[in-house]
């Protein structure tokens, strides 16, 4: 899979450079208190931490991770940027309580090391080889930080997922609507729902991974 195709942007002899912080994202943010999809999806947030785990410090947990991706989520597909507001914050966050809640913490650095050097070098190679940028770089703080809250076995799972959930999209949109292909279509929403499952269920797919594994083993 190639997460890069589902955000390419049109093809110009752009530098590699970055801006530290969009001076935009402040207005960004603002506009997303007054967002009535955000504070749907937080609602949906809500209500499917407590039914999984019910109120208690755990919920607590899931409720903070989750507004940070409903957050950067809906600023993501409205102004197509992951805002450094949001996303560093976050990635904070995960460094500092995953360690507390019993995750070991060279899975939690690792996470985060290794959600940013594989989008990174993802990014730089796609640039050397095209000339412009295929994936924001936002995208490559987004896996940091969803590393950070997952752990680094989780990073496989999460660009499968958002993967496999990005897809069917970008086929539907090329196919069903006038959209132009060099527009750029939002990869953050798709990865912040994939690291909102493995978050919730990554131990069970594994799971199901392994079982699935042993099953083609015994078969063969």
């Amino acid at each position: 899979m190639k997460p890069m195709i589902f955000k390419s942007k049109k093809p110009k002899k752009d530098t590699p450079d970055e801006p530290a912080i969009d001076p935009a994202e402040w207005g960004y943010l603002k506009n997303l208190f007054a967002d009535k999809t955000f504070y749907a999806s937080l609602a949906i947030v809500a209500g499917w931490s407590y039914f999984t785990v019910g109120f208690g410090w755990q919920f607590a947990v899931l409720l903070l991770f989750g507004t940070l991706l409903v957050g950067l989520s809906t600023v993501d597909f409205k102004h197509m940027i992951i805002p450094d507001l949001i996303v560093i914050p976050g990635l904070i966050l995960g460094l500092y309580l995953m360690p507390l809640f019993g995750h070991h913490v060279v899975s939690v650095v690792g996470g985060a090391m290794l959600g940013f050097l594989l989008f990174y070098f993802i990014r730089l190679i796609f640039y050397k080889m095209r000339g412009y940028h295929g994936m924001g770089f936002g995208d490559v703080k987004l896996l940091a930080m969803l590393g950070a809250w997952c752990g680094v076995l989780m990073l496989p799972l999460i660009i499968l997922i958002s993967s496999f959930a990005a897809i069917p999209v970008f086929i539907a949109r090329r196919f069903l609507t006038s959209t132009e292909n060099s527009e750029p279509l939002p990869y953050g929403p798709f990865l912040a729902f994939g690291g909102w499952l493995c978050f919730l269920y990554g131990h069970i797919f594994w799971s199901w991974i392994f079982t699935f594994k042993a099953w083609m083993i015994n078969l063969i």
